[in-house]
């Protein structure tokens, strides 16, 4: 059941007009995507979590990140910048009609899948990881750019819905964590998943998050190629600032 399998039948579906002007530059995505690798968290089976930071180094080079009281933490403009990135996605390309389509199904059985995904924590119906893919393929969104939207996508139709430490701990790209926000737990995207969304777009930025997780780019990478597909198995945690994502099609 692969994510990846897009149609040219959606391609035709998006008409989107807009201009590759209109969308964020290369650099600024991923400085705002740097912010994310200054702190970091790993969990154990049971969802308790230890936080890793940045090396001084690795954080004085990343301008997302600041080094303080022998602490690394996310600049504020860079952090705001990348939570704001699904809103400036819609704001340049504008809504998916697949989605709009979807959201007018009110019940699982008429919500269609491979175009439609069926949230059964929310009971709606939204656009697919694969159709709004294709919405931001047909409207030149830069490669940086697709890599937040898989981020987020990934996070929200992958992660989310799974609702018990097992079933989470089970998908390679997604992690059971207790945080402030989930005390009993939360199904988050793994920051390994992150970092291979991200790192053919920002190699310098991934890299360091690569550096604290132990872990290569191209294993990243390797993770992430397969997610979709359901060859999964555990991984570590996405730092809960994640969850200030806003969610794509909700």
């Amino acid at each position: 059941m692969s994510r990846y399998a897009l149609t040219i039948s959606l391609f035709a579906i998006f008409a989107c007009t807009a201009s590759a002007a209109n969308w964020k530059t290369t650099e600024e995505i991923c400085d705002a995507y740097g912010s994310y690798n200054c702190v970091f968290a790993t969990a154990d089976d049971s969802g308790s979590v230890t936080v890793h930071y940045q090396p001084k180094a690795g954080c004085e080079a990343l301008d997302g990140c600041y080094y303080t009281n022998n602490k690394c933490y996310s600049n504020s403009t860079h952090e705001t910048t990348w939570g704001n990135m699904a809103s400036h996605f819609i704001a340049v390309a504008g809504n998916s009609s697949v989605h709009d389509e979807c959201k007018t199904k009110t019940t699982e059985a008429t919500c269609p899948s491979g175009t439609c995904f069926w949230d059964g924590t929310d009971s709606t119906c939204n656009g697919s990881f694969d159709s709004w893919v294709a919405h931001g393929t047909s409207a030149n969104a830069p490669e940086a750019m697709m890599g937040y939207l898989k981020v987020s996508l990934t996070s929200s139709r992958t992660c989310s819905p799974l609702n018990t430490n097992s079933t989470c701990n089970a998908n390679k790209v997604c992690m059971w964590a207790k945080t402030i926000s989930y005390p009993s737990g939360y199904c988050y995207l793994t920051e390994e998943a992150a970092i291979g969304f991200m790192a053919s777009a920002c190699p310098t930025e991934a890299g360091y998050g690569a550096s604290v997780m132990n872990i290569t780019l191209a294993e990243a990478q390797a993770i992430v190629a397969v997610s979709q597909a359901g060859d999964v198995t555990r991984g570590a945690l996405l730092f809960a600032a994640f969850t200030a994502l806003l969610v794509l099609g909700v």
